[in-house]
């Protein structure tokens, strides 16, 4: 997750992420996986019609933390609705 760089102006703005699914070897077992590309930054639109490149700024340690403990929260919800996990609160 990056943050989104500084407002300079009220230009357009478009973030792009491309994914496909891979699923061929040239054996008959199949290897599911996933490609990815995605942009550090988005596109502003400085002019009609032209576009520059604005990197973002890298997440912050409290950004990162608050993103863990949500993942960590989300998982421990989820193992405990499957039956994985007996509390929620245990591994806290």
């Amino acid at each position: 997750m990056r943050s989104r760089p500084p407002r300079r102006h009220s230009a357009s703005r478009a973030l792009r992420v491309a994914d496909f699914a891979w699923r061929q070897r040239a054996s008959t077992s199949a290897n599911v996986h996933v490609h990815a590309l995605v942009l550090d930054g988005v596109y502003v639109e400085d002019e009609p019609g032209t576009l520059r490149f604005q990197e973002a700024t890298p997440p912050t340690k409290e950004e990162l933390d608050r993103l863990l403990a949500t993942i960590n929260r989300r998982l421990q919800r989820l193992l405990a609705r499957r039956g994985v996990v007996d509390d929620v609160g245990a591994g806290d």
